[in-house]
């Protein structure tokens, strides 16, 4: 998916997210508190989220651990989906907050996906993913 010039992620301490990371040349980091304003001075963090190479229809920047709604064309009904690196097939997939099911991010349509909330602060659904083995341990706050 990697279509952007540029490598950017999320930076955060457990469930508080710092600021943003991004490369521009390999090994050249800059960082920014809210995306707008970047410098070389480095924002202390514990964990990294990978951007998607997404954005919702309000263009906000898709990073993975984000929950979305889907918009369905048929029904218009939203359902609550998570973003996350599935492991098992070296691949970002989406995947349904109650039923489980997998949807390929590339699939997606990017018109109709709404981000709602963080998976980095919902537990439950954490410890529901990883049961099902669908998260790594690394991935739980």
């Amino acid at each position: 998916m990697q279509s952007q010039p540029y490598e950017l992620f999320r930076l955060r301490k457990g469930s508080c997210i710092l600021g943003y990371q991004r490369y521009i040349k390999p090994g050249l980091a800059y960082f920014s508190k809210d995306q707008l304003w970047w410098q070389s001075q480095k924002i202390n963090f514990q964990k990294k989220d990978a951007y998607l190479d997404l954005k919702d229809k309000n263009r906000r920047y898709l990073f993975e651990q984000d929950m979305v709604s889907l918009e369905k064309s048929s029904s218009k009904a939203s359902d609550l989906w998570v973003l996350v690196f599935h492991a098992k097939f070296a691949r970002y997939t989406a995947i349904h907050c109650q039923h489980y099911e997998e949807i390929d991010l590339n699939n997606i349509q990017t018109h109709g996906v709404f981000l709602q909330s963080y998976l980095f602060i919902n537990p439950d659904i954490q410890q529901a993913l990883f049961n099902r083995g669908l998260l790594l341990q690394d991935d739980i706050c």
